[in-house]
């Protein structure tokens, strides 16, 4: 990863809670990126939940993140939930609802 350096605003992701024995990498990378840097970054993740051993994922996520789901998007026919789109920032970092207020604004 340091390859790739830290020099980033946002990262995008979808469909990256999947397999459970891959939580923890995923945890690995979003702290090397999210907490390795001086520089404020932001992380956008779509998300459809599918079972709740994924809760642990999010649970391991707040030890280390503000993390908030800002936008939820209608069941599609014959589904039980929609996608969400969820932040995350450095906890602590007192960034989260700015972000929050910033995206909803620009929502339609």
């Amino acid at each position: 990863m340091e390859t790739i350096g830290r020099d980033y605003d946002i990262i995008l992701a979808s469909d990256v809670v999947y397999h459970d024995h891959l939580y923890e990498p995923l945890i690995q990378t979003l702290k090397f990126f999210l907490l390795g840097s001086e520089k404020e970054m932001i992380f956008f993740m779509a998300h459809l939940k599918r079972w709740k051993k994924e809760s642990v994922f999010f649970k391991k996520a707040n030890k280390f993140f503000d993390v908030k789901a800002v936008y939820t998007e209608s069941p599609c026919d014959g589904a039980r939930v929609g996608v969400k789109v969820y932040v995350f920032v450095k906890k602590g970092s007192g960034k989260l609802e700015s972000h929050v207020n910033n995206i909803n604004s620009n929502l339609p």
